[in-house]
């Protein structure tokens, strides 16, 4: 599962940078209507996302492994543009060509985290519980 999890902020951090970050700068892809319109708004999201690319690298990606919650820091903020994905669909503020595709892929990649943070909770917590029933110790709740 950890190899499937890097694989995943991997995707992610590359998705990041390439449509966000280098579309929203030179207006190209699937951004470059809005980036168009909106150039300050544009530049901001643009370093909204590379800020979010440098902490998934840079922290997420080396922490996940000993503390799986770490993954949900892209889950949460994965799962916040997801939602804002999903009114845009709702609302129709623009063409569903544009539209599904942000908001299957962003969902795609909340499920993959929170897989993950599951899948790597349970195997971190395995090993602890088997140490404690190794050594004896029986927990506080059972001591007196």
């Amino acid at each position: 599962m950890t190899r499937f999890m890097q694989v995943v902020l991997g995707i992610n951090i590359a998705l990041a940078v390439v449509v966000d970050v280098i579309g929203i700068t030179f207006h190209v892809g699937p951004n470059a209507r809005i980036a168009a319109a909106e150039p300050i708004a544009a530049r901001w999201y643009a370093a909204v996302a590379l800020g979010y690319s440098v902490v998934l690298l840079f922290v997420v990606w080396r922490r996940f492994e000993r503390d799986p919650a770490w993954l949900l820091v892209p889950t949460i903020f994965l799962f916040a543009l997801w939602l804002d994905a999903a009114y845009e669909l709702a609302a129709r503020t623009g063409p569903l060509s544009e539209n599904i595709p942000p908001a299957i892929i962003r969902l795609i990649l909340v499920a993959c985290y929170v897989v993950g943070y599951v899948t790597l909770r349970r195997r971190t917590s395995q090993p602890l519980a088997k140490a404690a029933n190794a050594t004896g110790n029986r927990g506080a709740a059972t001591t007196s």
